[in-house]
């Protein structure tokens, strides 16, 4: 993704999650963080706590679901007011007439209000393979799938859900 956000013409700095301080990571108008099944409980809440305040928080590939002891903790989903719907086997994601190579599983999100589906699923998992919502002040872009960068459409989507969320290329 960070090659891909590169290639979008959006410059970045990086920042440790765990070791910055909640009130430093204000100064960052966007936070694109790859994320895994499991997340430490205490950054879960610092990532909540900043897009509540204002942020603009784009997940990908995964939504945290556990802690680092693999313990069952949901604390930034439940603050996103959002949820896994399940996940599509495979490395295909269908976009209208076209069959898109994709880096999966594909998570598929949904929510009870306030979200925009930016990449729609249909069948047995209903709801997002992207999904932008707002929440308190801020923003959160849910990407259930990884992106390689072999092709100029990943490279237009990323600019585009960047686009969505106010972001504005530099380059």
């Amino acid at each position: 993704l960070a090659r891909l956000v590169q290639l979008a013409g959006f410059s970045y700095n990086m920042a440790d999650l765990q070791r910055t301080p909640a009130e430093l990571l204000k100064a960052f108008p966007s936070l694109w963080v790859y994320t895994l099944k499991n997340m430490d409980h205490d950054t879960q809440r610092k990532l909540a706590d900043y897009v509540r305040a204002g942020g603009k928080l784009v997940l990908y590939p995964r939504l945290p679901s556990h802690d680092l002891r693999d313990q069952k903790d949901e604390t930034l989903a439940e603050a996103l007011g959002v949820s896994l719907a399940g996940e599509i086997p495979g490395n295909k994601y269908i976009w209208g007439e076209e069959e898109c190579w994709v880096e999966g599983p594909i998570q598929v999100f949904q929510s009870a209000n306030g979200h925009k589906p930016l990449m729609p699923v249909e069948g047995p998992a209903r709801g997002a393979a992207v999904l932008q919502k707002t929440v308190g002040q801020g923003q959160v872009l849910l990407i259930g799938m990884g992106l390689p960068h072999l092709f100029d459409h990943y490279r237009d989507w990323v600019r585009s859900w960047a686009e969505s969320l106010g972001l504005k290329p530099r380059v």
